[in-house]
């Protein structure tokens, strides 16, 4: 597995991954589903800092590579804001639904952790999402507290993470 920044070289293998993604629920993609070749391209952009949504950040996101097949993405917001801190976090990843229990999403955090982060960033997943929050917490991920933050999402949990 290598982990590489998300490029056009990958456009035909995105359009499998969003495809996948999105027959299993992963709701991040239902925009994307219907082009996700220009979806890409926004994403690319965005790390940029181009094409960015009203009120949006740069985030840059990566893919997890093998044999030329995407096993997964994370994403990094490169900037602050209350509602990055309190309701979306800095990070957010997802394994392709085909590919989990391989260690992807683990393999992708420790990277952007050790490559990417330069002081903490916030990491949010929901109380549910056992599997997130083991991955969360094995790469070093410090549960907050609930109360830490003032919004409707009081059931998500929040976890900073130091840069290694």
């Amino acid at each position: 597995m290598e982990i590489v920044l998300a490029s056009s070289k990958y456009e035909n293998e995105y359009c499998e991954y969003v495809l996948e993604c999105h027959r299993h629920g992963i709701e991040l993609y239902s925009d994307a589903v219907s082009d996700p070749k220009s979806y890409l391209q926004r994403v690319i952009a965005n790390s940029e800092g181009r094409m960015l949504p009203e009120g949006w950040v740069p985030m840059s996101t990566y893919f997890c590579i093998e044999n030329d097949r995407i096993l997964g993405a994370i994403r990094i917001r490169k900037e602050n804001n209350d509602y990055i801190r309190n309701v979306i976090g800095h990070i957010g990843y997802e394994t392709r639904p085909s590919e989990r229990g391989r260690g992807v999403a683990k393999a992708l955090l420790l990277w952007l952790k050790e490559n990417q982060l330069i002081t903490e960033a916030i990491l949010i997943c929901s109380s549910d999402n056992g599997a997130s929050r083991s991955v969360i917490e094995s790469c070093g991920g410090i549960l907050l507290k609930s109360d830490d933050c003032n919004n409707e999402y009081k059931n998500d949990l929040r976890f900073k993470l130091l840069r290694a």
